[in-house]
């Protein structure tokens, strides 16, 4: 997970989380998580966070946590002139496109989704491929079939994903032609 100075995903990241890296959540937004983590502060998109809950009894008091620079905040808000969160996303741009479990088309695909479908990166990307999570999968698609788009919303609006599911055809595996077989072509 990449770790923000801001909660919008459009800067260069301050750092890059493991998976399965503890971090405390000091406050959210509607997207964002304030998580401090290895001695530093920043914003993760809370999409790639898994909260586990302790029992009270487990829990340590609550300290007096800094308060968020709102300097910053209010500064951005000028320049803006609103206090819309901002953060990007992949969408579908062709006609359909399949999702792969490997960085690879050589294999059967495990999704295919159309045109104007939502797709959060989770991963690194490589050379032809975005790691993506769209819906409930998660897996690679080509770089070619997407298209990055910057999503404005209010403090109190919610972002709605879109995702658009097509049917995989079923493939069904070709008999050989027997007549063939039996012809050969001589080679001189």
């Amino acid at each position: 997970a990449k770790m923000y100075e801001k909660p919008t995903n459009t800067i260069e990241p301050l750092a890059t989380l493991s998976k399965g890296t503890e971090v405390k959540i000091l406050s959210s937004t509607v997207y964002f998580h304030l998580v401090e983590a290895g001695g530093k502060k920043g914003y993760v998109l809370k999409t790639c966070i898994e909260t586990v809950t302790e029992s009270l009894d487990d829990q340590e008091p609550e300290k007096e946590e800094e308060k968020p620079d709102e300097e910053d905040e209010q500064e951005e808000q000028e320049e803006t002139g609103t206090d819309n969160a901002y953060f990007t996303i992949l969408r579908i741009k062709s006609e359909r496109a399949n999702l792969y479990a490997r960085p690879t088309n050589t294999e059967e695909p495990i999704g295919c989704y159309g045109k104007g479908s939502d797709l959060y990166m989770i991963g690194e990307p490589t050379k032809y491929y975005y790691n993506v999570r769209v819906g409930d999968q998660t897996g690679y698609i080509l770089k070619d079939s997407v298209a990055a788009y910057r999503v404005a919303i209010g403090p109190d609006e919610e972002y709605e994903s879109r995702v658009y599911p097509i049917e995989l055809p079923e493939i069904e595996e070709e008999a050989p032609d027997e007549e063939e077989e039996g012809k050969y072509e001589e080679v001189g």
